[in-house]
């Protein structure tokens, strides 16, 4: 997971106000892009590790919880608050 720059430090270095980093990360949170962690900041959603082995692994959920490595426990948190989000 690639944590983003803050908000502040992007305002900065573009020299446009906050608004303006904030609207740009919630365009790109809506696209799945990015996601964000309350009072942590935003992350890059990491594309390439959903698909790497995901077709020869077995999830299974009898245990309770799988294996971290296997689900993205951040991207699927992520899809549900979208679809709350959206739904509600």
């Amino acid at each position: 997971m690639g944590k983003m720059p803050t908000i502040r430090n992007l305002s900065q270095n573009f020299k446009c106000s906050n608004q303006t980093v904030v609207h740009a990360y919630e365009k790109l949170e809506s696209e799945h892009i990015v996601y964000s962690i309350p009072q942590s900041g935003y992350y890059l959603v990491d594309k390439k590790e959903i698909h790497k082995d995901g077709l020869n692994k077995i999830i299974d959920f009898s245990a309770g919880s799988p294996d971290k490595s296997i689900l993205p426990y951040e991207d699927f948190q992520h899809c549900l608050n979208q679809a709350i989000d959206r739904y509600i």
